[in-house]
């Protein structure tokens, strides 16, 4: 079944999940794992679960360091396909039991839509793990990922990934999805690394340039609209010169309204009367993304709940 890359990756985007669990292992609905605090893939975790995406074990635990295998990715974009309504299935693999009902639906789901296929012998192999140089394969065709031409990779262990992998690499490195130099592509991927690819890949085109405009709501907060819906956002995505930023949320009622996601920037240091800012998102800015100081310097707003619209 072939799928339309605009629509399919807009879908993708808004309804992403993974690093679930197979289907014998009882899932644990809360974040609260006893052994993800540390994790530098923790903030992502968390961002999946509380979407409903991401699911843990039986004891409490996530197993952020877990190797993540076939079957498990498989049931992670069945879930993904199955919530857009697609329900087609492919004819299955020999190697994948009828008797695992959720696998093997799981399987003829992704097989049908191009997600995930079998080896050259005609097999899925749903117990292997999913090294890293397959997992960028699945994620850079699943979310319909591109690379400038000219691009030029950072990676210093490009030669030791397959040559039909490294296309796919250097895709994920493009749009940050990837941002270590040293890939290591022959290693197994971890239920914690995958939430992290995951988390990256979903916000992949919304750039500086999909900000429309800055709104002050008064000295310590700051909206900022996008262009585009933003799943998740992150303090450090964000800065200001000079200023230091406390925390960054989704306004979720303004983000319904149009395809525009609304950010909220709360900042430590109080925003002075007279004086120009520019909020950089992802270490970009734009007209649109200024403060413009006329404007500033024309109201007074002090200790008021006034709202300034910020033009370029």
């Amino acid at each position: 079944m072939a799928y339309q890359p605009k629509s399919y990756r807009k879908f993708l985007a808004g309804t992403v999940s993974a690093a679930v669990v197979a289907s014998a292992i009882a899932p644990v609905a809360s974040a609260s794992f006893t052994d993800v605090a540390g994790s530098v893939h923790a903030d992502d975790i968390a961002t999946l679960v509380a979407k409903g995406y991401i699911k843990g074990y039986a004891d409490g635990t996530f197993k952020p360091d877990k190797s993540l295998t076939r079957g498990e990715a498989a049931i992670i974009f069945s879930r993904i396909l199955k919530d857009a309504g697609v329900t087609e299935k492919g004819a299955g693999f020999p190697d994948v039991p009828a008797s695992n009902a959720e696998l093997a639906e799981a399987v003829a789901i992704v097989q049908a839509a191009g997600i995930m296929t079998g080896d050259e012998k005609g097999n899925f192999n749903p117990n292997a793990n999913i090294t890293r140089e397959q997992m960028a394969k699945v994620v850079a065709e699943a979310f319909k990922l591109t690379k400038p031409a000219d691009y030029t990779t950072k990676v210093t262990d490009l030669d030791k990934a397959g040559s039909w992998a490294r296309e796919y690499i250097q895709t994920l490195e493009a749009n940050g999805v990837t941002k270590n130099t040293e890939f290591m592509p022959k290693q197994n991927v971890t239920r914690g690394q995958f939430a992290s690819f995951v988390v990256r890949a979903m916000n992949v085109g919304v750039t500086a340039a999909n900000i429309t405009g800055v709104t002050v709501v008064d000295l310590n907060t700051l909206e900022v609209t996008f262009n585009g819906e933003l799943k998740e956002v992150k303090k450090e995505d964000f800065a200001i010169q000079g200023v230091e930023i406390e925390s960054v949320s989704i306004k979720a009622a303004a983000a319904a309204e149009a395809k525009t996601t609304v950010v909220v920037i709360k900042t430590k240091t109080a925003l002075e009367e007279g004086k120009s800012y520019s909020v950089s998102y992802k270490g970009q800015t734009t007209d649109k993304t200024k403060v413009s100081q006329s404007r500033l310097c024309g109201e007074h707003f002090f200790g008021s709940l006034r709202v300034l619209s910020i033009t370029s």
